[in-house]
């Protein structure tokens, strides 16, 4: 049997595209369970997905919410008031989701995205 280039391709990304939409399918957002134990794995992460850039994480991150925005903190003078200018850049989105057995955070809009160790979450409901 001989397949023309056409349909090898149309073939091909039918089952990419069905292996997407089932990934897509098994991720739920989801809370940690336990914020205590897991919040230096939760910060550790967080800055991963930012090049290790220092990110200041609330205590209760995650908790009540899937997702958390993370925006570059305001530049001040030498004397403490706020620089002149204007911040163009989009605050950036981090949510944590899981697959049921492991929690991850994704960088969202992003295909970066971090396992989460020793972290208890749940989905959503």
């Amino acid at each position: 049997m001989h397949f023309s280039k056409l349909s090898t391709a149309l073939v091909l990304g039918i089952i990419l595209s069905g292996c997407k939409t089932k990934a897509g399918e098994t991720l739920q957002p989801a809370l940690l369970q336990d914020n205590t134990a897991s919040r230096e794995s939760v910060v550790a992460a967080v800055k991963q997905l930012f090049n290790g850039l220092d990110v200041l994480v609330a205590q209760d991150a995650f908790e009540h919410e899937s997702k958390i925005f993370v925006e570059r903190r305001p530049i001040k003078t030498l004397d403490g008031n706020l620089s002149v200018g204007v911040v163009e850049e989009v605050p950036q989105v981090v949510q944590l989701v899981t697959d049921g057995k492991f929690c991850f955070l994704n960088k969202v809009g992003t295909d970066f995205s971090v396992r989460l160790d020793n972290v208890t979450c749940k989905a959503l409901d």
